[in-house]
């Protein structure tokens, strides 16, 4: 069974803020989750060169305490780039 997930999403704005929003903690912080929870700002480090990784903290809002971490490995981009 492969642990492997490529998820690709088209987005009508200019590549380097889009890494930017993916790539900036504060950013991040701003939008990232599913409804209902929050990325606390301090919870998050990116180190986004290939083979980095990004890890973060989630949970529920009015869990604030108890934020299981998440992790997710850095790739490199379709076109062999890291980014803007």
């Amino acid at each position: 069974m492969s642990q492997h997930i490529e998820i690709t999403r088209i987005f009508d704005a200019p590549r380097e803020l889009v890494y930017r929003a993916f790539t900036d903690p504060g950013q991040l912080a701003q939008w990232f989750g599913p409804a209902g929870c929050s990325v606390p700002r301090d919870s998050i480090e990116i180190d986004a060169r290939p083979g980095g990784h990004l890890r973060f903290g989630t949970g529920a809002r009015q869990r604030a305490g108890k934020q299981p971490p998440v992790q997710r490995r850095g790739t490199r981009s379709r076109a062999g780039q890291t980014g803007g």
